[in-house]
């Protein structure tokens, strides 16, 4: 068995994606491995292909049709490491990310880290450092502090498992769709569950551009629409019908926002619809 896999899920960006590989062979142990799995389309996939690292250590792993929890899955599934990190491909490695990654995991409490993700586009909206779905369904953000700590989920840009842990509570449920939102606080929560802790460790660091294309990217209205779709489907999983209760009138202020926001009262049904399937999809 590997000491790490290195996941990269990529979607139609095939020169950010080989960058990032090319950066994580830096830093990757003799016995640690890469595995890129590609939801590209046919231009972009042969150009990633084209792209990669020519070394025995990376396995590139075309996957349809399109989802990122499913794409996660494969690598998961095709990976031989201990640890599995999974990274987003639109970030710049820190020096010693991957090494303050796996150190982490000498605490045998550990089941999951987030590392330090420095976002170029993003506002965390929280002082401290955290990661976590507050009652109200919204997600309570920052993971740029300079101490390690605990913390509620990971963020999928930079975040790994105990491969063990992961398998055990079935990996990542594809049925978080369009934008994948909260798919990775999901598997979190699941993962904490059976015992774990989740740690932020501030020295597996990386800047996250948050590319505007390619990837989960939608709409400005598909967007809307897979953020109420998803949040409810989280909340009903992991809190049951109260939590999605407890969060509707928040979601419901929002839709009409929206909705005043654009000037289209459709807009309000729309998303409440989303809101209803996603807490029936359970």
């Amino acid at each position: 068995m590997s000491s790490v896999t290195v996941v990269l899920a990529s979607k139609d960006r095939p020169g950010p994606c080989a960058a990032v590989a090319w950066q994580v062979l830096a830093q990757l142990p003799a016995d640690g491995e890469i595995v890129v799995v590609d939801q590209s389309a046919p231009d972009a996939a042969a150009a990633l292909a084209a792209a990669l690292p020519q070394d025995p250590r990376v396995r590139w792993c075309p996957s349809s049709p399109p989802s990122l929890p499913r794409a996660r899955n494969v690598g998961l599934a095709a990976a031989r490491g201990a640890i599995v990190w999974f990274l987003d491909d639109d970030v710049v490695l820190h020096p010693g990310c991957l090494a303050a990654h796996l150190d982490a995991y000498a605490d045998r409490r550990v089941g999951g880290v987030v590392g330090r993700i420095v976002e170029l586009r993003l506002t965390p909206n929280s002082r401290r450092v955290r990661n976590d779905v507050g009652w109200d369904g919204r997600i309570h953000t920052r993971l740029d502090g300079p101490d390690d700590t605990w913390v509620g989920t990971l963020k999928g840009a930079n975040m790994s498992f105990r491969k063990a842990a992961l398998e055990l509570v079935g990996g990542f449920d594809p049925r978080f769709a369009g934008t994948s939102l909260l798919e990775d606080a999901d598997a979190s929560a699941r993962v904490r569950a059976h015992g774990w802790r989740l740690r932020y460790v501030a020295a597996a660091g990386v800047d996250h551009d948050h590319l505007p294309t390619g990837g989960v990217r939608r709409s400005p209205a598909e967007t809307a629409v897979w953020r109420f779709h998803n949040t409810a489907r989280f909340l009903r999983k992991q809190r049951g019908w109260p939590g999605v209760g407890l969060a509707s009138p928040v979601f419901v202020a929002l839709a009409a926002r929206t909705s005043w926001r654009e000037a289209e009262p459709a807009v309000v049904a729309r998303l409440l619809r989303a809101w209803v399937r996603g807490a029936r999809s359970v």
